[in-house]
C-alpha cells in the first residue's frame, strides 16, 4: 500500500538531505569534522521525524513510522563513519525509507535490519580494537533486548556514538548533540511501539 504524503514527506527529507550534502559525506566521513556534520544534521532532521511520528494516524502509518525511525536513527554515523561504510550506510538511508514509503508491506523484520545497520556502522568506526569490541558489545544487546526494538536500538547507538567519539575526542557539544537525538528517537520508538500491539490485527 502507499503510505499518506503527510507522514511520507518527513521521513523522506533526511533521504533529500544526505543527497543533497553527498559531498560533505565524501570529504570529511571518519573524520574530527564529520562526527560534528553528523551531530549537527541530525538535529536538523529531528523535527522531520518527530513530524512523520505525531502525523500517523491509521495502523498501516503507524507501523510503517516504527520500521523507519530506528534506520533514520542512525543517521548522525552516515557522516561520522569512515569510508566506504559511509556510503553503504548513506545509500540505505535514501533506500530504505523510499522503498518503505512506497511499497510498505506489513511483515516486520526491523529488528533485523537494526542489527545489521548497527553491525555495519561498526565496521565503520576509525579503530580496529573498538570495532571488535563492539561487535561483541552489539551481539550481546540485540540477544538480550531481542523482544524489545527501542532498548536494542538506545543501546547500540550509546555503543556507537560512544565509540565514534572516543577515536578523535570530540567535544562536549558535539557529543550532546548526538546523544540529545538518540534520546528523542528512542522516546518516539518506545511510544509508538507501545501504540502497535493495540492496533486492529490484519486479516491474511
Amino acid at each position: 500500500m502507499e503510505v499518506s504524503t503527510r507522514v511520507s514527506l518527513p521521513l523522506i527529507f533526511p533521504a533529500l538531505l544526505v543527497i543533497s550534502t553527498f559531498q560533505i559525506i565524501t570529504e570529511v566521513s571518519g573524520s574530527e569534522d564529520g562526527i560534528a556534520a553528523g551531530a549537527l544534521f541530525s538535529v536538523v532532521i529531528l523535527p522531520f521525524l518527530f513530524a512523520g511520528y505525531c502525523l500517523a494516524r491509521d495502523a498501516e502509518e503507524i507501523k510503517l513510522v516504527r520500521s523507519l525511525l530506528p534506520v533514520l536513527g542512525f543517521y548522525p554515523f552516515v557522516y561520522a563513519v569512515k569510508s566506504p561504510i559511509s556510503w553503504f550506510l548513506a545509500g540505505l538511508i535514501i533506500l530504505i525509507p523510499a522503498l518503505s514509503v512506497r511499497y510498505y508491506r506489513s511483515k516486520d523484520n526491523t529488528n533485523s535490519i537494526v542489527f545489521a545497520f548497527s553491525l555495519l556502522t561498526c565496521l565503520g568506526i576509525s579503530n580496529e580494537s573498538f570495532i571488535v569490541t563492539g561487535l561483541i558489545l552489539l551481539s550481546l544487546v540485540f540477544y538480550a533486548f531481542r523482544e524489545k526494538l527501542e532498548l536494542q536500538y538506545i543501546a547500540s547507538y550509546i555503543i556507537l556514538w560512544m565509540f565514534v567519539n572516543r577515536v578523535y575526542g570530540v567535544d562536549y557539544l558535539v557529543l550532546g548533540m548526538g546523544f540529545l537525538f538518540g534520546f528523542a528517537v528512542f522516546v518516539m520508538i518506545h511510544h509508538i511501539t507501545k501504540w502497535t500491539p493495540a492496533l486492529p490485527k490484519e486479516k491474511n
